[in-house]
Order: structure tokens, then sequence, then C-alpha cells
């Protein structure tokens, strides 16, 4: 009987242990018929001892940690937390793999910025051109000044170059009349020639300067298309870079802006048929000390120029007013260099101040003015020339008197550079050709004659030793 009892009372502690690691288990989300499944298993167990000796706290322990049937019962078991937790932890994988991606990215990107880059090129905008432009123009007045400038004649003024500002010698002026009137022995233009002048004129009225130069000047000025003859010369909107610069006037202490290099539309002068071996030889010698710049070839081509032709056109704002400036600019570099070889030639003393020596011409679609440019001789010995600018006739281009009176005057013009001026050029290049030989011949003479002079005058010293 106590043993019976003592067994009762085993069977029930560990049926309480057996009831008390199940409760454990649904606790932990396990499945909550396992407490009936060993209750079965042991009482087969103890009808059949002697088949299956297993210990059924050890088949407890066992099945809770591996249950394998009933798996239906168990799925339904876990739809709750375990599928939430299940579908959780994916989504967190699925956030830390993104998170990684994107900080990758970020890495890479700083990574990638932190690198040094070649700079893009950046085309320029139109703004930027504009801007560039305004600035390389304020610079190219600020390095010389323009003829458009308020004050630029005060800058010519500065370099004794007048316009209009003085009277010129009464013989000039009728000299130079006489020259750009005289009458012809060739016909002059027909009436159909300037109708035809008269509408080119109208028809060119709203356009620019290379309408004028291209449609009407060639009517005009017969010689842009072929030279009346082969002493002369012409060279189109060449700036005179090898020009020699007028120097500013004693009197003036400041710096003022230099003037910009003469650059005129149209230039007429002489050809190397003019001259002979010897005057071109000597003409090359009629260069600056200081520049090195020819003070007869200005623009490396025509030699000596004497008429210049500027062309404006009204419908760009041009005017007389700035061709004339440009004009004289360009004239007193011409007189300069004339005035040069005449003081290495013959002297100033003789020199014909009232004589014609350089014209101008400025045409735009309606008008046309002529100008002669004269010297006036230094006030005292030793001082400056000035160069003067002076009106002689006024044109209009829709009147047939106006364009027979303009074509007469250019033609004149050129002819009497081929006659008069061009003989005056050519004796003072032969005078001057003759003192450079002379001194020459001189100074190898006097070479010759010291290496014999040499050894007596040493003689003599040693004898008086």
């Amino acid at each position: 009987m106590s043993v019976s009892l003592t067994k009762t009372s085993r069977k029930s502690a560990r049926l309480q242990e057996k009831q008390a690691a199940s409760q454990q288990g649904t606790a932990r989300g396990g499945p909550t018929s396992s407490l009936q499944k060993p209750v079965i298993r042991q009482s087969k167990c103890r009808n059949e001892k002697d088949k299956t000796p297993v210990d059924t706290e050890d088949e407890l322990d066992l099945s809770a940690k591996r249950p394998r049937h009933r798996r239906a019962q168990r799925t339904e078991t876990r739809t709750g937390p375990d599928r939430e937790n299940l579908v959780e932890s994916w989504l967190e994988k699925l956030n830390w793999s993104r998170r990684s991606s994107t900080e990758n990215e970020a890495r890479i990107s700083e990574a990638s910025f932190k690198m040094p880059r070649k700079p893009p090129a950046v085309l320029p905008s139109p703004d930027n051109s504009f801007e560039r432009s305004i600035s390389t123009s304020r610079k190219s007045e600020r390095s010389a000044a323009n003829v458009h400038d308020a004050d630029y004649r005060q800058l010519l003024r500065d370099r004794n170059i007048y316009i209009n500002r003085e009277d010129p010698p009464p013989g000039l002026k009728h000299r130079a009349r006489r020259i750009i009137s005289r009458s012809r022995t060739s016909p002059e233009m027909d009436d159909e020639a300037v109708q035809q002048l008269i509408r080119t004129s109208r028809r060119v009225e709203e356009e620019g300067e290379e309408a004028i130069v291209l449609q009407l000047a060639p009517d005009l000025i017969p010689a842009m298309k072929i030279l009346p003859d082969t002493r002369l010369a012409s060279n189109a909107d060449q700036p005179w870079n090898n020009s020699v610069p007028i120097p500013l006037d004693t009197s003036i202490l400041t710096n003022p802006l230099p003037l910009p290099k003469p650059k005129p539309d149209l230039a007429f002068g002489y050809s190397e048929a003019a001259f002979t071996r010897n005057q071109l030889g000597t003409i090359g010698l009629l260069v600056d000390d200081q520049f090195g710049r020819s003070y007869a070839v200005p623009d490396q081509k025509v030699r000596f120029p004497f008429l210049e032709i500027e062309f404006k056109s009204q419908a760009q704002n041009g005017t007389h007013y700035i061709a004339t400036n440009q004009a004289a600019g360009a004239g007193a570099v011409a007189l300069n260099g004339y005035i040069d070889l005449i003081q290495r030639s013959f002297g100033m003393e003789e020199f014909d101040y009232e004589e014609p020596r350089y014209f101008s011409v400025t045409i735009d679609q309606q008008l046309a003015c002529v100008n002669v440019h004269w010297l006036r001789a230094p006030a005292e010995k030793g001082g400056q020339h000035s160069f003067h600018v002076e009106g002689l006739s006024q044109h209009l281009l829709r009147d047939a008197n106006g364009i027979r009176a303009l074509s007469r005057a250019i033609k004149n013009i050129l002819d009497d550079g081929a006659d008069a001026r061009l003989r005056t050029l050519c004796g003072a290049l032969d005078a001057y050709r003759e003192t450079v030989v002379r001194n020459r011949n001189a100074a190898n003479a006097q070479k010759e004659r010291q290496p014999e002079d040499g050894p007596e005058s040493y003689t003599g010293q040693q004898g008086r030793r």
C-alpha cells in the first residue's frame, strides 16, 4: 500500500512538472497540445515496458524541442506573433540593405566630390561676349585716343595739328583751288553716267560704308578701278603701322593718350615705277632713329602718299567731322615725312610753304568735301612745324554739277601728284643721295689716311721722347 502511494505521489509530481513545462512552452509560442501527447505515450510505455525503454521526461523535452506531428494545428498557432516577427525581420533586413545602398551612394558621391575635377569648358554667353567687347573697347581707349572722343581735336592740337583753326596763306588756298578746278582735256562724265550715280546714291542711303565703297565710289573715282598712271599706287583700308608718330608740342608737360595709327579708307601715292633704282635706295634711308619706321612708306606699299579718301555712312551715324579727324592725323604723318626729306636734302630755308602738299576727300551718301593740308613754319628757329587742314569745296551727290566737280577734282589731284609734286620729290631724293655719297666718301678717305698717319705720328712721338 505504501508502495502504491509512493508511485502515485511520484506520478502526480511528474505530472505537475510536465504541466509546468507545457505552460512554459505555450508562453514561448510552442504547441498547446503537447500536454496530452506525453500522457498517451506514457500509458503505452507502461503497457509495453519491455518494447521501448524510454524515459518519459527526456521524451517530453525532446517533443518540446522538435514537434513533428500535428503541423496544421502548429501552423494555425504560429500565424500570430511568429509570422509578424518574420515579416518585421524581413522588412528590417530590406530597410537595412536600402540604408546600406544609400550610405554607399552617399560615400561614393562624397568621394567623387572630393576628387580633383577638370573644370568644364564653358561657352561664353552672349552677355559675357558683350561685356568682354566693352572691356576690350575700354582698354583700347585707354591705350590710344579715339577719333570719336569729344576731346580728340584737343589731342591733335597737343601735337600741333589743327582743323579749320587758322587761315592758310592766300597763295596756298589759291593754288589748291586752281589744282582741283582746272579744266581737263579729256571728256567729262556724260549725263547718263551722272544720273546713274544719283540713283545709286539714293539706293545706298540706308546702307553702310561698304555699300558706298563698292557701289558708289568706283564711278565717282575711276582711279579705284584703273590707275591713270603707272607711277601711281593706291592702298585701301590698310593701317599705317610703319609710320613715324607726330611728337608732342614741347610745351606739353603731361602725358596725353597717343593718337591712333592712321588707317585711310583709300590712299594714293607712288609706286616703284615712279623712281629710279638710286632713288629707291635713298628712300630706304628715310627712317626714324627712335622707332625704326619709315618717313616715306607708312603702310609699307605706297610711297609718299598725297591723297586720302574717307567714306562715311549717315545710316551708321558717320559724319564728315569724324572723317576729318581721321584725315588730319594721316595728313600730318605724310607731311612730316615730306619735311624730313627736305631737311635732309635742300634744307628748309627755301621751302615753299604756299605749295599744297596733301589733299583729303570725305564722302557720304549725299555730300563730298575736299580739304587741303598745309604747313606753317616754326615761330622761331629750331621750333616745331604745325600741321593744318582747311576745307576747299563741298559737292552735292544729288546734283549733276556737284558730281562732275568732285570727279574732276580727284583726277586733277592725281595728275598733279604724278607731275609737279613728283618732280620735286625726285629732285630732293637725288640731292640727299649726293649728300650721303659725299659724306661716305669723305669718311672712307679719312679711314684710309689713318693707317699712314699712325706710324708717322708714333715715330714723331718717339723722337720727341
